[in-house]
């Protein structure tokens, strides 16, 4: 009786499990399909992506989305937390931003509206999540960008001495209900490039634990400002190095940027 008794919990428990891998399976496919499946075209600009998951779903999104004929936005989130429910309120996140196509052009305010939107929901699961938001306005070759709470935009010019950081900043999207955001603009000269990311990124860590870091990605920012490389070649680059920093080492969390560069003929 004992042992049928204890197969039954077996196979029961068993079943349970593959349940709950074949929901695992459907959410990391919704999330997968929410990601742009290719970039817009905006010469004179060159836009790659990547989005790499720590978990089968995570609480990490980008977005690009194309706005009329003369400009694009650009989203990159982190929900706080990991798993399904950081994965539900990202998609929801990424819903509201695309719900609202007449502040495109402004991150500030697009940012104030989402957070009024989101602010219930949020805090009703005492959750929260930072976000950068730019527009880039390809006629005048400039960003416009706005944060809540989110990394620093990072923009390096192809005769300046410095990588500058854009910090824009006001709380994460759904700690207070009414927040007034701003934005910076940065003029994006030919051969500029810009990188977004979450902090995915620069909290990687190597197998001794030491962190890749801000000033690592910066560093590492630099040193390709003469280099000329388009955005997808300096996506592959990156996404190299960070491979060699982490040497193997599990992903703790979502690594996530996008890259934006201004190509010279």
């Amino acid at each position: 009786m004992k042992l049928k008794i204890a197969n039954e919990r077996f196979l029961e428990e068993r079943m349970q499990t593959q349940v709950m891998r074949r929901e695992l399976d459907i959410a990391a496919g919704i999330q997968r399909s929410l990601l742009p499946t290719k970039v817009p075209n905006a010469a004179p600009f060159s836009i790659a992506i990547c989005c790499e998951r720590a978990r089968d779903v995570g609480g990490d999104f980008l977005d690009v989305i194309p706005v009329d004929d003369t400009g694009v936005l650009f989203v990159v989130a982190d929900v706080m937390g990991k798993g399904i429910p950081a994965a539900l309120l990202a998609a929801i996140l990424r819903s509201v931003v695309r719900s609202l196509p007449q502040k495109f052009a402004n991150p500030a305010l697009l940012l104030s509206a989402v957070n009024r939107i989101l602010y219930d929901d949020f805090s009703r699961v005492d959750m929260f999540a930072t976000a950068l938001v730019a527009y880039l306005d390809r006629p005048g070759r400039r960003l416009l960008a706005a944060s809540a709470g989110h990394c620093p935009l990072l923009i390096v010019q192809p005769g300046g001495a410095e990588v500058q950081r854009i910090e824009a900043s006001g709380p994460p999207l759904g700690v207070l209900p009414e927040v007034g955001y701003f934005a910076e603009m940065a003029p994006l000269d030919r051969g500029a490039r810009a990188l977004l990311y979450t902090d995915g990124v620069t909290e990687l860590a190597n197998p001794e634990g030491a962190m890749f870091g801000e000033e690592g990605l910066i560093e590492w920012f630099a040193a390709r400002r003469h280099t000329g490389h388009k955005a997808a070649s300096l996506k592959h680059l990156l996404s190299e190095e960070l491979s060699r920093f982490q040497r193997g080492r599990q992903l703790r969390d979502d690594q996530t940027f996008i890259l934006l560069t201004h190509d010279t003929p």
